[in-house]
């Protein structure tokens, strides 16, 4: 088999020369914006590739129908980045991505935040890797064997971004057999060594985050605009924040004038960091106002106290567990959003979110129309993505956080 590699470097991206046949349906999906080509449609004889291969796809009359990225493990063969025949190959490719997306990120996060997406997977034509900037360090997150290729690949031009002082990574891919596993923490990949916590800056309030933590920083950068919207909504406002992690919204709530904020999250520790950011920002807060506890319960208590809120920000993981209790959106959202009837004032607000990948829109929504009950609920606005989080048309996999800010009556 026919193929050409870049000399002087062991990681360099390879570029097979033949060409794999996928069924027409498969053809046509990759038309349509879809970027991956899932294994069971490509011939056993015709999957002879080494992961990060680079390779390109046909249709049955052997007309060019996309240039992707091969994958020896997992569902998924090959992610597409380019439908272009004439585009550049190898790491060529991969460097002018990375340029384009560190050019449209300046455009929108300039003095605004210097905590913020700079790639973004498939959308960005680098499949199967995620890299976040938190002030001066990278962290790049590896969903796939052939994204530590691409990194591999592109390491110079990310170091060279202006301001950048090194590189973090994580693998969240899972070999064959290995099911369960916890990520590992984020090790350092090249550059210099972040210390342990440092702060970041969003509109003018500063968070710590820990870029080495195994499951998250400690700050979410897509739910930006969820924040400014609560920022916005929060002043002489009596405001509850479950699933209140880190306590980003809490502290948006507290800057924005809210009369009260009532934290909750199942670990204390996250708690603590919670009141850290609260200081960090010098805003008044009440240490009690944070609760340890599992959100369904701590608001079953405080209905039979008699609580009432004007806004809330229900914001939960996909699926927790822990000494306190288990959560699991599928399970446990309605039975939140009905004891959630009796906390929430007359003509309050609330704003839901998902980040549920495999919960489709319209099954989020069905969730908060039967939970509510008999309680009118109206969509008063749906929340996207920050421009820093581009989506592709046709790839509903890449939509993985519904928000939506509801009004009750």
């Amino acid at each position: 088999m026919d193929q050409t590699k870049k000399t002087g470097n062991s990681s360099a991206i390879v570029r097979k020369k033949v060409k794999i046949t996928i069924p027409d349906m498969s053809a046509k999906a990759i038309q349509s914006g879809h970027p991956w080509i899932f294994r069971n449609v490509v011939a056993p004889e015709e999957q002879a590739f080494s992961t990060g291969d680079m390779v390109d796809v046909q249709d049955r009359d052997g007309r060019f129908i996309a240039r992707g990225i091969w994958d020896n493990e997992g569902s998924v063969a090959i992610r597409v980045f380019t439908r272009d025949s004439n585009a550049p190959t190898g790491s060529d490719f991969f460097n002018m991505a990375v340029e384009r997306a560190v050019s449209r990120r300046a455009a929108f996060t300039h003095g605004a935040t210097n905590a913020y997406r700079l790639v973004n997977g498939e959308s960005d034509r680098l499949p199967g890797i995620s890299i976040t900037r938190y002030d001066k360090w990278l962290h790049c997150i590896l969903y796939t064997e052939s994204a530590e290729k691409i990194l591999d690949a592109t390491k110079d031009q990310l170091m060279s971004i202006e301001g950048i002082a090194g590189i973090y990574v994580q693998n969240r891919f899972r070999p064959s057999g290995e099911k369960g596993n916890m990520p590992e923490p984020s090790r350092l990949y090249t550059g210099e060594r972040a210390p342990l916590e440092f702060e970041i800056e969003e509109h003018g309030l500063r968070f710590m985050v820990d870029i080495t933590a195994p499951m998250s920083t400690g700050f979410f950068p897509d739910y930006r605009p969820g924040r400014l919207e609560i920022g916005e909504l929060s002043n002489s406002k009596r405001v509850l924040n479950l699933f209140s992690y880190t306590g980003a919204f809490s502290v948006y709530a507290y800057s924005s004038g809210a009369s009260e904020v009532v934290s909750v999250d199942i670990n204390q520790k996250v708690n603590n960091k919670a009141m850290q950011n609260c200081e960090l920002n010098k805003v008044r807060f009440n240490r009690r106002d944070f609760l340890t506890e599992d959100a369904i319960k701590a608001v079953s208590q405080m209905a039979a106290k008699g609580r009432k809120f004007d806004l809330a920000i229900i914001d939960p993981p996909t699926f927790a567990t822990g000494p306190r209790g288990n959560w699991s959106v599928h399970k446990n959202y309605r039975q939140l959003l009905r004891e959630m009837c009796l906390v929430m004032d007359f003509d309050s607000k609330v704003l839901c979110t998902s980040n549920t990948q495999k919960m489709t829109g319209d099954e989020f929504e069905r969730i908060l129309a039967s939970g509510w009950g008999i309680r009118p609920a109206t969509i008063l606005k749906r929340i996207a993505l920050p421009e820093d989080y581009p989506e592709l048309p046709g790839f509903s996999e890449g939509n993985y956080l519904k928000s939506m800010l509801l009004g009750l009556d």
